[in-house]
Formats: C-alpha cells, structure tokens, sequence
C-alpha cells in the first residue's frame, strides 16, 4: 500500500491584515475627495454671496434714484460724490459689504439711462464685476 504523503499548508498569516489596510486606504481617499468636494463648494458658496450683495446694492441705488429723481444728479460720480451724502452713503456701503468693494454710477443722458457697476476683489479668486442699466425717468 502506497502511503500518500499531504503537504500541510502553512496556516496563512496576516491576510486580514491587508484586507485592513486596503479598507483603510480606500476610505481615505473618500474623505480626501468629500474634503475637497467641501472646500470647492464653500467657495462657490462665498461667490454666489458677494454676487448676490452685489445685485441687492445695485438694486438698492435704483429704488433710491426712483425716490430721488430731482436729484439724480447727486448720484453722478463722475461728479465729486464725497460732496453728496445719497452718493457717499451708497458708495460706503459698497466697501463695507465687499471685499475690496468700488463703485461706478453713469448718468449718460438727462434722459435718466443709468449704469452702475461694481466691482470687488475676492483673494485667491481675482476681480468680480456686476454691471446694471436702468431708465429713471427724470
């Protein structure tokens, strides 16, 4: 009778081990993505928010010409708007509300044709400008 002779494995060691630490690399890289993820919506967040405040101070000037339309040409910056408190009001608020915050306001024409625009900086994403044009009627 033949005897047949059984190679005895050697018990495998540290296999979960590995399977561990694949586990732990493959989170890891989720976490990495989802932080990344994270940071590039806090900043479209923060931009859609200065574009945002933008359009609300624009529109805030254009319902204060409305109110004021015998003296729109208050408004004028090509005139000295240090000098006319509707204008420096408006203008102040524009630095205070955005980073880096000016302002332009175009009377073109008696016709009351309006243009403000403005135009801030945000660190890291370089200028912005919002522009506008409304009638008021003089």
């Amino acid at each position: 009778m033949k005897q047949s002779r059984t190679r005895l494995r050697r018990p495998t060691r540290g296999v979960m081990l590995l399977d561990v630490l694949t586990a732990l690399v493959v989170f890891s890289i989720g976490v990495v993505g989802l932080m990344a993820l994270h940071v590039t919506m806090t900043r479209a967040i923060a931009g859609s928010h200065y574009r945002m405040t933008a359009a609300l101070l624009a529109d805030d000037l254009i319902g204060i010409m409305w109110a004021n339309v015998p003296k729109l040409g208050n408004m004028d910056t090509a005139e000295d708007c240090e000098k006319k408190p509707l204008c420096k009001h408006w203008k102040e608020k524009v630095q205070v509300l955005l980073p880096n915050g000016r302002s332009d306001i175009d009377l073109r024409s008696k016709a009351g044709h309006v243009v403000i625009s403005i135009y801030w900086t945000v660190p890291g994403e370089g200028k912005q400008t919002y522009s506008t044009a409304a009638y008021v009627k003089r």
